[in-house]
């Protein structure tokens, strides 16, 4: 907005000075002048309106000046505007016309605005206060006033279901809104913000607002703790009367958009900017170089995407867009590929033949991808499409013959298949989002789905080739109170078991169609609940997993609505990494696998009372990969802080090292030349700008240095392992001594642009007409590369050379210029291999001797990642298109690989170029380099 000279440059910078519509068609902000509020279109950022607010108080002895916008509800359309006379004005958004205005709103001018998303209240915060107005009520509106913070309000926003209110200020506060659910009479408030502790209720509003003027300043004794939530109430459509039947249409209607629910079970795609690529060069199947190996990760991001048989011993489970099946006792896995995006969740049919799965809708495609996979084969049967957005549950009929698919609470339809033809047969379009859906064991006509304070039964009525769906839907009792009925399973005929957002299991009697038992049996969410026999689990959010003894349940279901829970009691209980999202047990019930959104899946035996960790991954961002000499080993760091090393034969995490608040951005490995094997390091900068050395044998840090200002974003050792080179974003170059800990030299030369790269090798003494034993290169992201020769021992340091190239296009994946990689040639150590360098996306070949380039490859895209095999002459290649490639240098063949959900940042060859290892996000894929 600088640029287009728009912005208030004498204003006091603010977010509340700048607001976008709720249909995001308009955006608003104060200037070019602090006494101007203009109103541009945000698709091609037109200037549409220019309103003049400094003679709105005409009665005032000096201009008015805007502080602060807000938009309304889309109908009618006004923007509201605080202004420094302390009057909120409300403008019609399209003609810039005044509606009315607030005045004396507060005793100095406001701070923040919100309207709640019905346009019954307007929030106010000036100082320490907070008034609530009815926004309906046109003369003399009333106000409450509501005092909690210490410190000036600085922001206030409703959370996106309306009944709660976050304001910013010394603390983040969490307020409940009282209020009913109809408008209350003209001319007063019956709704409320719940609050504080340390606010007296018997203050009345004027009371208050005295407190507020009188600013003694004197510190509060305690900080006030917001109310716990209660149930969030996520109103789309009147809720259906009791003992409502109908039959539904299978015509689709249409849904109108609706805000998520404030459930952790409906599943959220990860966000990806990378776009998919077209027209790949996939080899035919037998000629492939690169054999997909091993998959390092589960997506904690899926709901329900974990299938597991004792019986039969078949395990699957997701990670990104790839089905992972794994065989438990030798881990080693096959991987179903196909779908273009991330997959949501899995089902399993009960026979075991075929394996469902749903991927979210591709920026390529209208609908979400249902792949139906035939489980001794692992070919793909069926790929069959319905919903938008993404499909939230999956579920077989008792007799495989129906697969029912519900979507979330985007799409709102639940669709039914026969698993026969793949055919659809009837499809319902939903009311209100719903949040799980199960096939009745004991009568396969009747499926369950549980959502906003009701539990749905439908009923399949089957005549000749046609197939509809009868309705019959019950409400919570109200004793229950208004709550997100999240997971449900079936029990022994005729029992359903629900869990609540609120931490409630309550019990249903299918066949009177009342629910007669309910208990507490947690603090959070349930997401997961499962049943067989006498016992039952129940995974939430609160990260805890528990074992319910439930055999007394059918005896007080003939006690009715007076059914007391004290015969239910707790067996076991243990508490996992992260939210539990996926559970299959023994029928026994003694033992299950489960997963949490840590990615994490845990085997979980109740008869010990123990949690065992079968698959784990990083959470977030995984930066680098470096192996052993040896290579029996390999080492993984992430923005989430952490250090890990696996067995490089099994994959099996041995040791993790955790840095807390920090992102470790870089990684290395000692080289074979220092110390013996049994000492061997490695070192991992961060984002504070320190470096740490681990030892791996005795699985500690030894040293810890801060020789960087900024985040570090290259590291390696030298050739003989003594010194240690880091390069930050800044374009600093730091050396150092890991023995005395010490930094010895700063070199410079690339200031101003991030260093990419830093790469160290051995050469000969004299070699490149250079002393020192060391060669060494630094990349900048400004497409420069610098080669060095190095004697460390006698702090001796020349430039060899320098390559500077002109910028590339911006890329259309990542917005912004690819990162300059730069390597030397393992198989000709005058060539620098590099990438990201010049106009056109290709692979340069520089000889260090004739100080020309001598060779180019061209490439597709722009690369995001490049490793040279230190045997083969084979580089591999990362696309932002989540494309891996692999050119042969000898042929000069090309061959396309899929698979990866996100950008391939990461690509790294074994030191015996058997392996290579890619990475996409948190995704760790191991594949086999395949000889002729």
């Amino acid at each position: 907005m600088a640029a287009a000279n728009v912005v208030c440059l004498d204003a006091c910078p603010s977010p509340s000075a700048l607001a976008v519509s709720g249909d995001s068609r308009l955006l608003a902000f104060v200037g070019p002048s602090k006494y101007m509020v203009t109103v541009m279109g945000t698709a091609s950022l037109d200037e549409l309106l220019k309103i003049d607010v400094s003679a709105l108080d005409l009665a005032g002895s000096r201009l008015n000046s805007a502080m602060v916008v807000c938009f309304g509800p889309t109908p009618p359309g006004h923007l509201l505007v605080s202004t420094s006379s302390n009057m909120v004005a409300v403008l019609d958004a399209s003609s810039g016309r005044v509606v009315r205005e607030l005045c004396c709103v507060h005793p100095v001018a406001c701070s923040s605005l919100a309207l709640s998303g019905d346009g019954r209240f307007l929030l106010t915060a000036a100082d320490r206060a907070i008034k609530v107005w009815d926004y309906l009520a046109q003369a003399s509106p009333s106000c409450q006033v509501y005092i909690g913070h210490s410190e000036p309000v600085q922001a206030m926003a409703f959370t996106p279901d309306q009944q709660q209110l976050l304001s910013v200020g010394d603390a983040i506060f969490l307020w409940d809104i009282l209020a009913p659910t109809e408008r209350s009479p003209l001319g007063s408030v019956q709704g409320s913000l719940k609050a504080p502790p340390t606010c007296k209720a018997s203050l009345g509003a004027r009371q208050l607002e005295d407190v507020v003027s009188g600013a003694s300043g004197l510190p509060r004794q305690q900080v006030p703790v917001p109310s716990l939530a209660s149930p969030p109430q996520l109103g789309i459509c009147a809720r259906p009367s009791k003992g409502l039947d109908a039959t539904c249409s299978t015509r689709r209607a249409r849904v109108q958009p609706t805000t998520r629910p404030d459930s952790y079970k409906h599943f959220m795609a990860r966000y990806k900017a990378s776009p998919l690529a077209k027209g790949l060069s996939l080899s035919p199947t037998g000629d492939e170089r690169l054999h997909l190996k091993a998959v390092v990760g589960y997506n904690g991001n899926g709901r329900a995407n974990m299938v597991w048989r004792p019986d039969t011993g078949f395990f699957a489970y997701t990670c990104g867009s790839l089905v992972v099946v794994e065989d438990l006792h030798s881990g080693a896995q096959r991987h179903w590929v196909g779908h273009p995006e991330e997959i949501s969740t899995l089902a399993l049919s009960h026979y075991a033949q075929i394996l469902a799965s749903a991927s979210v809708q591709s920026s390529t495609a209208l609908h979400c991808q249902i792949r139906l996979w035939d489980v001794q084969g692992g070919s793909c049967r069926q790929l069959i499409s319905h919903h938008s957005t993404a499909v939230q549950a999956l579920a077989f009929s008792p007799d495989d013959g129906f697969l029912v698919t519900l979507g979330d609470y985007g799409d709102r339809t639940l669709a039914l298949w026969s698993t026969a033809t793949c055919e659809l047969m009837t499809s319902v379009c939903l009311p209100e989002p719903v949040h799980g859906v199960a096939f009745d064991p004991w009568d396969g006509g009747v499926l369950a789905c549980v959502g906003r304070g009701a539990v749905t039964l439908w009923l399949l009525l089957q005549l000749g080739a046609d197939v509809s769906l009868q309705i019959h839907q019950e409400p919570i009792p109200e004793e229950v109170g208004a709550c997100e009925l999240t997971s449900l399973c079936f029990g022994p005929a005729p029992l359903l078991y629900c869990g609540s957002n609120a931490g409630q299991v309550c019990v249903w009697d299918t066949r009177a169609g009342r629910c007669f038992l309910v208990w507490e049996a947690d603090d959070g969410e349930i997401g997961v609940l499962l049943c067989s026999g006498t016992r039952l689990v129940s995974g939430s959010n609160t990260r805890r997993l528990r074992l319910w003894a439930v055999g007394a349940v059918p005896e007080l279901r003939c006690k009715g609505s007076g059914a007391r829970s004290h015969s239910v009691f707790m067996e076991h209980e243990l508490t996992l990494d992260g939210a539990v999202v996926s559970a299959v047990f023994h029928d026994s019930m003694d033992m299950g696998v489960v997963g949490t959104t840590a990615g994490t899946l845990w085997y979980v035996s109740w008869a010990e009372g123990t949690s065992t960790r079968l698959i784990s991954g990083h959470r977030s961002q995984v930066n680098e990969v470096v192996f052993s000499p040896s290579e029996s080993h390999c080492a993984t760091c992430s923005d989430d802080g952490s250090v890990r090393v696996w067995s490089l034969a099994s994959m099996e995490l041995l040791i993790q090292f955790q840095v807390l608040s920090q992102s470790c951005l870089c990684l290395a490995w000692s080289p074979p030349s220092c110390r013996r094997p049994e000492q061997q390091q490695v070192v991992a900068g961060y984002s504070d700008g320190t470096l740490r050395v681990f030892s791996v044998s005795r699985t500690a840090m030894e040293l810890k240095m801060h020789p960087h200002q900024a985040a570090l974003t290259a590291i390696a050792f030298s050739a003989d392992g003594q010194t240690i080179l880091s390069g930050d974003k800044d374009g600093l170059v730091a050396v150092s001594r890991p023995r005395t800990g010490m930094t010895f030299r700063v070199l410079s030369d690339h200031r101003g642009a991030g260093i990419c790269t830093i790469q160290s090798t051995r050469k000969e003494y004299g070699d490149f007409r250079a002393e020192g034993m060391d060669l060494w290169l630094a990349a900048s992201g400004d497409q420069r590369v610098s080669v060095w020769a190095s004697d460390w021992l006698r702090n001796h340091c020349e430039l060899v050379d320098w390559l500077s190239f002109p910028a590339p296009v911006v890329t259309e994946a990542s917005g912004c210029l690819p990162p300059t990689l730069a390597a030397f040639c393992p198989w000709d150590e005058a060539l620098l291999v590099c990438v990201g360098l010049g106009v056109h996306p290709e692979v340069v070949f520089y000889s260090l001797y004739q100080k020309q380039v001598v060779k180019k490859i061209p490439l597709p895209f722009f690369a995001m990642s490049v490793s040279l095999s230190p045997r083969a002459r084979l580089v591999a290649i990362g696309f932002a298109e989540r494309v891996l490639t692999l050119v042969d240098c000898v042929s000069g063949a090309v061959q396309d690989f899929a698979g990866h959900d996100d950008s391939v940042k990461l690509c790294r060859f074994a030191p015996s170029s058997r392996l290579l290892f890619t990475v996409a996000h948190n995704e760790i894929l191991v594949w086999e380099v395949m000889s002729h």
